[in-house]
Order: structure tokens, then C-alpha cells, then sequence
């Protein structure tokens, strides 16, 4: 998988600075063992860990609830990284501390030797069940480029262009997945080059319909099998 990061406050999206200081180290309860993942195209990670982030995106759709304590407040920064096993998740205010989760448990570093007990405490608390909420979200997924097959021929495009608006299109609103409006037939030509319209582009998420993506892209191929 690769780093996914989020900059709270309004920041762009970046890399966060990796913390080199020396650290002190406060381990936590472990985190329970997650089962064998479900593999999803690539294009999903970034539409995961948002949906996955507590008390970001005003859109997530969870009535104003948080699995944690820490939402969007000013100068935090959320990241993930890696993939399976090696699954981690970093709350962090850059140059001061940072709470991160992985399949043992939570560990705590700060690099101010000057902190108290009392503040750090206070820090690794507040923290850390969001940071364990959000290991916990997407620790389930893992994900891999898919290798869609081309269609080579003006007949081909036609079939695909009826797929996604008669089946697609339908499938995945039926299964509760916001997929917007279909192609037009506009998007669809006789090139076998041409760039064909994907709902996983426009797709939309939010914790209460993460839990019926795998379902819903089972039951819905992105494929036609007579395209496969």
C-alpha cells in the first residue's frame, strides 16, 4: 500500500516529515489480530483512508459521531503506510509528538525532553483511540493494481458502454455505493486507446457505506465477463 496522508486544517495533502529526535516510548494495549484482508484496487486507497479518518470530512455521513477523541483540529497530521503485517497508522503534531498504531499495539514519541508526565499522558489518551480507530478501518484492505482488459474494438466499446449504464451503473446504487451520474455515450469511442469512463473515479464513501463496498463490488464486476 502506499503512504497516505492527510494535513488537518486545511493544509494540501503531503509527506509528513519523518521524526528523527530522540523519542521516549509509552506501548499500549495491543491491538487485536485483523483477518485475512480483502484485496481492492488501488485507485480505492485514498477514498478509503478519507472515509477511514475521524471528524474530517463533513461529508463522511456519520451524524456527527467519532470513534475517537481527535477530529479536525488545527495542525494535526494523519498518515498511513504499508500493508498487511506491516499495516501502521501516525497522529502527529509535527516537531512535538506523534501516536502511532500497528498490529502489536501503540506507541507514544515525543521529542521535547522538556514535557511533563502529566501533558504527555494527557496526549497519548486523547490520541489514541483515534489513531486505533483508524488502523482498525483499514487494516481489513490491502490493495493492488488492477489489470483491466482493453476492448478492441468499436463492437467491444458499445458492449462496455451498455454494461455500465443497463448493469454497472444500476448494481452499485443498488448496493448503497454513490457512484454519480453513468457515461454518456460521448465518452465512449471507436479507439481501442481511448480512456473509458470508471465509477471507482467518481465513487463515493463515507464510513456508514464503507462496510458495503466489498459486498457491492462483488456483485457488481467492473468487468463484463464477456470483456475478461
Amino acid at each position: 500500500m502506499r503512504r497516505a496522508t492527510a494535513a488537518v486544517g486545511g493544509a494540501a495533502i503531503a509527506a509528513l516529515a519523518v521524526v528523527v529526535a530522540a523519542a521516549l516510548s509509552f506501548p499500549t494495549a495491543a491491538v487485536a489480530p485483523t483477518t485475512r484482508q480483502v484485496e481492492l484496487p488501488q485507485e480505492l486507497e485514498h477514498l478509503i483512508f478519507f472515509a477511514c479518518l475521524p471528524g474530517l470530512d463533513p461529508g463522511a455521513g456519520d451524524s456527527g459521531t467519532n470513534a475517537g477523541t481527535v477530529t479536525a483540529q488545527q495542525g494535526l497530521a494523519f498518515s498511513t503506510s504499508g500493508s498487511g503485517p506491516a499495516l501502521s497508522v501516525r497522529i502527529e503534531e509535527v516537531g512535538d509528538w506523534s501516536v502511532s498504531v500497528d498490529s502489536i499495539g501503540a506507541t507514544m514519541r515525543v521529542e521535547r525532553s522538556s514535557d511533563s508526565q502529566a501533558r504527555t499522558d494527557a496526549i497519548a489518551a486523547a490520541v489514541t483511540p483515534t489513531a486505533r480507530s483508524l488502523y482498525n478501518c483499514m487494516a481489513p484492505y490491502r490493495f493492488a493494481a488492477r489489470a483491466a482488459p482493453t476492448p478492441r474494438s468499436s463492437a467491444q466499446l458499445l458492449q462496455l458502454y451498455r454494461y455500465d449504464t443497463a448493469v454497472l451503473w444500476p448494481c452499485l446504487r443498488s448496493q448503497g455505493i454513490d457512484v454519480g451520474d453513468p457515461p454518456s455515450r460521448d465518452q465512449f469511442t471507436s479507439s481501442s486507446s481511448a480512456v473509458i469512463a470508471d465509477p471507482l473515479s467518481v465513487i463515493t464513501l463515507s464510513k456508514k457505506s464503507l462496510p458495503r463496498l466489498v459486498p457491492a463490488l462483488r456483485a457488481c464486476p467492473l468487468w463484463p465477463p464477456y470483456l475478461s
